[in-house]
C-alpha cells in the first residue's frame, strides 16, 4: 500500500505575507501594525474568483488574530495592575506596621525614663532599613536611563 499523498496548490497560489511594527508617530505608548498579503493565483481557471476567495478568508483570519492579541494584552495589563495594587498595599501595610512599632518602642523608651533622642535616632535608622530592606526585595530597581516600556 502507498503512503497518502499529500496534495498542495503551490504551483497554482502564492501568498506573500508582510508583518511590520512602528511606533506611532504622535503617540509613543503605542505601535502600530501593518499587516499586507500578496495572494497571487495562476494557472487554475477563475484566477480572479480563487484571489478573491483566499484575500477574503485572510482578512478575516487577521481580524481574529488582531483580536486575540489585544485579549492577551489586556489580561497583562489588567496583571500588571493587580501586583501594582497589590505592592502599594504591602507597601503601605508595612508602613502602618513599622510606624505602630515606632510609636511602642517611643512610649516605652518614655516610660521607662530612657534617653528619647537617641530612641528616636534608632527609630528613623530602623524605618530607613525595614523601607530600604522591602523596596529592594519586592520592588524591580530600573538602572538610570533604562525604559520600562517594551
Amino acid at each position: 500500500m502507498r503512503p497518502p499523498k499529500q496534495l498542495t496548490l503551490c504551483r497554482f497560489v502564492a501568498v506573500d505575507e508582510t508583518v511590520s511594527y512602528e511606533s506611532h508617530p504622535q503617540d509613543p505608548n503605542k505601535t502600530l501594525l501593518k499587516q499586507e498579503a500578496m495572494v497571487t493565483v495562476q494557472g487554475v481557471p477563475l484566477n480572479s474568483y480563487v484571489e478573491d476567495m483566499l484575500t477574503s478568508k485572510i482578512s478575516v483570519n487577521a481580524g481574529k488574530g488582531r483580536q486575540a492579541i489585544e485579549w492577551v494584552i489586556s489580561k497583562i495589563d489588567a496583571e500588571v495592575k493587580e501586583l501594582a495594587n497589590s505592592a502599594v498595599k504591602s507597601t503601605d501595610e508595612l508602613l502602618m506596621q513599622t510606624k505602630k512599632s515606632l510609636d511602642e518602642i517611643t512610649n516605652s523608651a518614655r516610660n521607662s525614663n530612657g534617653a528619647v533622642r537617641r530612641c528616636k535616632a534608632l527609630q528613623r535608622s530602623w524605618l530607613m532599613h525595614s523601607v530600604i530592606s522591602y523596596i529592594s526585595r519586592h520592588l524591580p530597581l530600573q538602572q538610570p536611563g533604562s525604559s520600562n516600556q517594551a
